[in-house]
């Protein structure tokens, strides 16, 4: 995986990998409960670190596999920001309230392809957040 384009602090709070995934069989039966054979791809996935922000809001930041950049607020974004619902929801769920962190993810997982690309971010964001809240 890509070094990771990190904010102007050395050393994250909590940097964690997730790999991507193929279902070998089943990948359509998942759908409706039944079970899959799946494996973890460890040669692409997403890597997420957290910081402190001097930002008075939490952001994420992800870097997808063309270079893009995206930059989204965790508090008060729209609710279809799946970056930013990610990260809200873990908070919400462990009711913690950090303070203000920027989470940056970088990713070769290619999108719409069948990889797990969103499950990839999502579990990568809160793993993140839950490593730089101890």
């Amino acid at each position: 995986m890509a070094a990771m384009t990190t904010p102007d602090l050395e050393t994250p709070l909590a940097q964690c990998s997730v790999p991507a995934k193929v279902i070998l069989l089943g990948e359509h039966a998942v759908v409706y409960g039944y079970p899959a054979v799946a494996v973890p791809l460890a040669s692409i996935g997403v890597t997420a670190a957290a910081w402190p922000s001097a930002d008075a809001l939490d952001h994420v930041q992800s870097t997808l596999p063309d270079g893009t950049t995206r930059r989204a607020t965790v508090q008060g974004a729209d609710d279809d920001e799946p970056l930013a619902a990610a990260a809200r929801a873990a908070l919400d769920a462990w009711g913690l309230r950090l303070p203000p962190l920027t989470v940056a993810l970088e990713s070769t997982v290619p999108p719409g392809r069948g990889l797990g690309s969103s499950a990839a971010v999502s579990v990568a964001i809160v793993r993140a957040i839950a490593g730089a809240a101890g």
